[in-house]
């Protein structure tokens, strides 16, 4: 049987510091996320637009499923399970039947 699905990515997130009620500025904590994902290398030498409009070489697209919560630009991820990879999103798209972001 295929698994559609067969790694798993672990995102970093850094949470922004704040100020607390005396003013003091207190560090951000930082959270970790698993999700279940596909990761193909991009062995080809293809591109990815990212915000600022420039074209990137990407390393590795990671399908997800549909309606994964969006991961930010320049969010740090490593996957894993083999292929071992990881890098920062340089972009991240809602599609009809999944989710991907670029390595």
């Amino acid at each position: 049987m295929v698994v559609q699905y067969p790694h798993t990515l672990t995102a970093t997130i850094v949470a922004e510091s704040h100020q607390d009620d005396d003013g003091n500025w207190v560090p951000g904590s930082d959270t970790t996320r698993e999700i279940k994902c596909r990761v193909e290398p991009n062995g080809g030498g293809r591109q990815v637009q990212v915000a600022d409009g420039s074209l990137i070489v990407y390393s590795s697209i990671v399908y997800m499923p549909r309606g994964t919560t969006p991961l930010q630009d320049g969010t740090r991820v490593s996957i894993t399970s083999s292929p071992v990879t990881a890098g920062a999103v340089l972009r991240f798209s809602q599609g009809q039947l999944n989710s991907r972001l670029w390595l």
